[in-house]
């Protein structure tokens, strides 16, 4: 998993930067809540063998 900075505009979501690991101290210590295990326990549910929403090619927008 990565943890991504998202900036929502007008025209959609631009992604501002991208870190190579998530950063969970700050939501966890705000909401009392393990946020990484709740991840976990959600992927663990829900993933399925080749199953993805992947379609077409991926863009990346930049600030101009």
């Amino acid at each position: 998993m990565c943890g991504m900075d998202i900036l929502h505009v007008n025209s959609g979501p631009i992604v501002i930067k991208v870190n190579s690991s998530l950063g969970l101290n700050g939501i966890e210590t705000a909401t009392g809540k393990y946020v990484a295990s709740m991840i976990t326990q959600f992927l663990e549910k829900n993933a399925k063998p080749n199953n993805n929403k992947i379609r077409g090619k991926s863009s990346i927008q930049t600030l101009k």
